[in-house]
């Protein structure tokens, strides 16, 4: 016994029920049958023939005749699916990089508390108005140990922030 794989590609096929025509197909062409009964019920004078319904009857057949056709091998009822929703999706196509929506949310290292509080900011200094001696002691700031230094970077600007952690005894 020869044991094939099929690819996933295949199981799309459609099956083919009477000559060429698939499910899909019949139903469209047999619902004329359906929809000329309903309308020949429906529509005045009731269960009587009218020259209008007669038109009516011939346009609905010719309209369920051409979505029917095969058209790069799909119907013309999905092509005219794709260019509705197409057409009925947003026209503009909005990013913003700034949202939080499915991130994830940086986890914070666990700090000791008492470190913590030890801690001493020196505040904010504009990097155009240091003289040479705070140059000097900023440098000697970084330097000693335990200070942390955090680099940040928001709106085309360098923000530098030295934090020094006091010893325990």
């Amino acid at each position: 016994m020869k044991i094939t794989v099929v690819p996933a590609q295949v199981t799309t096929l459609e099956d083919k029920i009477v000559g060429n025509l698939t499910l899909p197909q019949l139903l469209i062409l047999t619902a004329p049958i359906f929809g000329d009964t309903l309308l020949y019920v429906i529509l005045p004078p009731v269960l009587r023939l009218a020259v209008y319904k007669f038109i009516l009857f011939g346009l609905f057949f010719i309209v369920c005749s051409l979505l029917a056709i095969r058209v790069r091998g799909r119907l013309v009822v999905d092509w005219l699916l794709v260019v509705v929703r197409y057409n009925f999706r947003p026209q503009y196509y909005l990013y913003d990089k700034q949202s939080r929506f499915g991130r994830e949310r940086p986890q914070k290292p666990k700090e000791n508390t008492e470190a913590i509080s030890n801690r001493k900011f020196y505040g904010h200094i504009n990097h155009h108005s240091l003289s040479v001696a705070q140059i000097i002691q900023t440098q000697k700031r970084i330097s000693e140990p335990g200070t942390m230094v955090n680099f940040t970077a928001k709106k085309g600007g360098l923000y530098v922030r030295i934090t020094q952690v006091k010893p325990q005894n």
